[in-house]
């Protein structure tokens, strides 16, 4: 009978995450969560004045929003009118590319200005407003995290019922609009008031609010110029008061809830069971005693990390020395940009006296501003990535590390588990962030993507049981090979060949889901077989490579995984450094001499710099200045040399 042996790391958590150790009594943690919701809001004291910009703290387990930061914007002024700012005529959002925070005022009739910021500071002395639009109305404005791209819900002018449109933003500078198309609605269902507000999770799932009546809206769809909403049900509340502010908090929506300014109130809604759910929630305080502060609109700032870890081969190198090979993913849960990003694997604490030493390597590219830590042992050194690591938040940013574990007899029959820590800080307001890694195929840590990694049936320890990998006779040596540009060669050697056996050559194109591109037969019994196999037809970037050998009776062990790369345009390009503040330089082979054209473009598609350099035949370098007054955020480095097309991503910081 198989013995059960569980092994959990000890974590202790100060700020971040510290070395772990099986010695002494398991320390205090710091009750850090996986996601951390900051909503914002735009409003006044209720039934007051006070107008005022803030930023709350939102505590899930109490349901209690406390004031962060509180900002009263001092002169945003309507160039053409001379109105201040003024929650009443306005809205707000929160672009996930800049990390910037909108304040948008419409009082201007068919006009719209625009003033940004960035969360938890506030404008002091006169600040000019960043777009101006005399002939454009924008309102109830929200971005995609994923895209950055922005939409605004409209309504049709007259008497109620009203129709319903999205429109999406491509640009503010120049402006470009797309057509307002219409949302429909499901029979029976109408929109009788312009009380509205909406939010995109950080995953991308768009709510509405509009009349009190909750829906989703597929605005994948947009191009094509149909939009169906799905009605997920109607709110009612006292004094027919309405939702007119929605923001996104830890897998809740949170509704602002208001009767002309007259009786106010907040709202906790959970659709997780497919049904409306609403719980009260404490508002936070007003400037003035005894007094409430009224959102008009909100927006949604969550600060995320998630992890997932699997196995990925199980080898049996000689007599009693073995190699496990695990698959480690991190990922930013939120629209915050992240920082400090790091995790902890404690592989010495899991295994014990079996352990015999471990490495890491990253699967893929990194994000720019994550690197392999090379001094990782997994026993008195357990964290993977170099201290300061960075990953941004849109689009949603991830690393995948593959950590190789060498055991000296270990227990075939005892299941290890295995839980790698990942941490990280929001570079907005410091929020520290915690996801035990999950047991998932695919690698993900939220299985019911609600961008909350760490809630119930999440967070699953990885387990391990060597005799479930180790049931063929076949030992595997020397698995590797070569790449071509046409053709991708593998060769490998079975030792003590058991007849009857089958290998089959997977392929991925992600290291995750793989794909069997050749079936081959076992049909010696000799001490050593050699094998070699071609692929005719590899991809482009890399190609993972596993072999899985089955035996008759239909048991299974697979391979380490093989990584041939095959020869990316983009990977001659080289970049430095990146992320950068105030100029990079850039190399670029040639065979020739030739004129070299390079474009720096935001994520909006608009040129923020270009140039020509001379190229000569051979390897260049050249330096692009003057780049310290553009914003912090992700570009695009495009270089044109002769018939050749180059790209990389950059991301400048402050």
């Amino acid at each position: 009978m198989k013995t059960k042996i569980t092994f959990y790391p000890l974590s202790c958590i100060r700020g971040l995450l510290l070395m772990m150790t099986l010695t002494g009594v398991l320390c205090a943690q710091a009750q850090l969560t996986a996601t951390v919701a900051t909503p914002m809001g735009m409003g006044k004291d209720c039934g007051g004045s006070n107008n005022s910009y803030r930023v709350f703290n939102y505590n899930t387990s109490t349901q209690t929003l406390t004031n962060l930061n509180v900002c009263t914007p001092p002169s945003l002024k309507d160039p053409t009118t001379g109105a201040i700012f003024s929650p009443q005529s306005g809205s707000t959002a929160f672009d996930p590319v800049n990390q910037q925070v909108y304040y948008i005022e419409t009082t201007t009739g068919n006009n719209s200005v625009i003033w940004n910021w960035t969360p938890g500071t506030c404008p002091t002395g006169p600040l000019a407003p960043v777009y101006t639009f005399s002939n454009d109305f924008v309102v109830g404005l929200d971005f995609n995290t994923v895209t950055g791209t922005g939409y605004q819900v409209e309504f049709s002018t007259g008497s109620a019922p009203y129709k319903v449109y999205l429109r999406q933003i491509n640009s503010f500078s120049p402006p470009s609009f797309g057509p307002s198309v219409q949302i429909t609605f499901p029979a029976g269902v109408t929109i009788n008031t312009q009380n509205s507000d909406y939010v995109i999770t950080p995953t991308g799932v768009m709510y509405l609010a509009i009349d009190n009546k909750l829906f989703t809206l597929p605005y994948s769809t947009y191009s094509s110029g149909v939009l169906n909403a799905t009605y997920l049900g109607a709110m009612t509340f006292p004094n027919k008061a309405y939702v007119v502010g929605l923001a996104y908090a830890n897998g809740n929506l949170i509704a602002s809830i208001t009767n002309n300014g007259t009786t106010c109130s907040y709202q906790q809604i959970n659709v997780a069971s497919g049904t409306i759910a609403l719980t009260n929630v404490t508002a936070p305080p007003g400037t003035a005693g005894g007094t409430i502060f009224s959102s008009t609109d909100m927006a949604t700032l969550i600060t995320g990390v998630g992890a997932a870890k699997n196995v990925s081969s199980v080898q049996n190198v000689s007599g009693n020395l073995w190699q496990v090979q695990y698959n480690v993913k991190v990922r930013n849960y939120g629209n915050v940009n992240l920082t400090n990003v790091q995790v902890s694997d404690n592989l010495a604490a899991v295994f014990g006296s079996a352990f015999h030493g471990a490495g890491v390597a990253a699967v893929g590219t990194l994000p720019a501003g994550m690197a392999i830590n090379p001094a990782f042992n997994g026993s008195t050194d357990t964290l993977l990535f170099a201290a300061g690591g960075t990953m941004v938040a849109s689009p949603p940013d991830s690393a995948i590390v593959r950590v190789t574990v060498f055991l000296s007899n270990p227990n075939l029959n005892t299941t290890y588990y295995n839980s790698a820590i990942a941490t990280a800080t929001g570079t907005l307001f410091g929020e520290k962030v915690r996801d035990s890694s999950d047991y998932n195929a695919a690698l993900n840590s939220d299985p019911d993507g609600n961008d909350v990694p760490d809630q119930a049936g999440e967070g699953i320890p990885t387990p391990l049981i060597l005799s479930e990998w180790t049931v063929l006779a076949n030992t595997l040596v020397d698995f590797n090979g070569e790449a071509g540009n046409d053709v991708n060669k593998l060769h490998w050697t079975l030792q003590d060949a058991q007849a009857g056996s089958t290998i089959s050559v997977q392929r991925s194109g992600d290291g995750q889901q793989f794909v069997t591109l050749a079936q081959l037969a076992v049909d010696s019994t000799v001490s050593t077989l050699p094998f070699s196999w071609q692929d005719t037809h590899p991809g482009t970037g890399v190609d993972y490579y596993r072999l899985q050998l089955e035996t008759t009776g239909g048991a299974k062990v697979y391979s380490e995984m093989l990584a041939l790369h095959s020869i990316d345009p983009n990977s001659l390009l080289t970049v430095q450094p990146n992320p950068f503040s105030q100029s990079i330089q850039f190399g670029v082979p040639l065979t020739t001499a030739t004129r070299v054209d390079y474009r720096i473009l935001d994520l909006y598609a608009h040129v923020v710099q270009t140039g020509q350099l001379a190229g000569q035949a051979g390897p260049n370098l050249f330096w692009i200045n003057g780049l310290g007054n553009i914003p912090a955020g992700i570009y695009i480095l495009e270089v044109q040399a002769g018939t050749q097309r180059y790209t990389q991503k950059l991301i400048k910081i402050e």
